[in-house]
Parts: structure tokens; C-alpha cells; sequence
């Protein structure tokens, strides 16, 4: 679980970094107009909001990749549970976005835990396939009796 939770956090560093540095080009090319930064909150029906929820889901995604990597020998899927079960908390005591999309609001309330899942998941299916490729193909001889 400190394995995700360290990925998450240098992950979302290098996500925070990035995106404050191209932000300015990326606005200017869209709207040919100088960026100005808002002191106030996210719209949460705004497009930047939306690329910052896409951000926090790839951060979990690989905090779920460096949980399933770094786990004990047989992976232990409960730390991830555990962690879902801690990332769906901090919603109900904070405010929910003011938007009407159901789109959004299961995108704010969802993407941490799901990115986490998924990245786990994802990195248990590699692992899978990668050991029926090493064992090889199976063939069924039939009896000749």
C-alpha cells in the first residue's frame, strides 16, 4: 500500500509540474488569446476541470500499477480494497461539484478508486499473460486406444 501511495504522489508531482507548464501554451493555442489565471474555483463544466479529473484517474491508475508490482510475493488484493475504501471517504465530507452532468459527478466521486482498481487490475492481467507465455502452448494428445 506505501508503494501506490508513494507512486501516486511522485506521479501526480510530475502531472502537476507538466500541466502548469504547458497550460499557458495549450490555452493560447486553443483560444489565441494570453492565459490569465483564475484565482477562483475550477468550473467543474469547464474543460480544465475535466483534464484535472483525467490527471487525478491516470495518478491512481499507476498508483495501482506499483501496488500490484511491489505487493507481497502472492499479490494481496486487499491493501488495493483497503485503499478504495479510503479514497471513497474524503467525497462525503468535502463539497460536490455544482454541475447537473451525472457524467462529472461520478467522474469526481469514482476516478480515484477506479484508476487504483483498474491499475491493479491491468497489472494482474500482464502478469497473467506473461506467465502462459512462458509456459508455452498446451497440446491434447488424443488416446489411440
Amino acid at each position: 500500500m506505501l508503494a501506490a501511495i508513494a507512486a501516486h504522489l511522485v506521479s501526480l508531482a510530475v502531472f502537476v509540474l507538466i500541466f502548469h507548464f504547458l497550460k499557458p501554451f495549450v490555452w493560447f493555442a486553443l483560444s489565441s488569446a494570453p492565459y490569465e489565471a483564475n484565482a477562483k474555483q475550477l468550473n467543474p463544466d469547464s474543460i480544465e476541470w475535466l483534464v484535472i479529473q483525467v490527471g487525478n484517474f491516470l495518478t491512481w491508475l499507476i498508483a495501482g500499477l506499483a501496488a500490484a508490482r511491489w505487493a507481497a510475493a502472492p499479490y494481496d488484493k486487499r491493501a488495493v480494497y483497503v485503499l478504495c475504501i479510503i479514497l471513497l471517504a474524503p467525497p462525503l465530507f468535502t463539497s460536490t461539484p455544482e454541475t447537473n452532468s451525472i457524467l462529472r459527478q461520478a467522474i469526481w466521486w469514482l476516478g480515484s478508486p477506479l484508476g487504483l482498481l483498474i491499475g491493479a487490475g491491468w497489472y494482474e492481467s500482464m502478469q497473467k499473460t506473461r506467465l502462459s507465455l512462458m509456459q508455452g502452448p498446451t497440446y491434447k494428445v488424443p488416446n489411440d486406444a
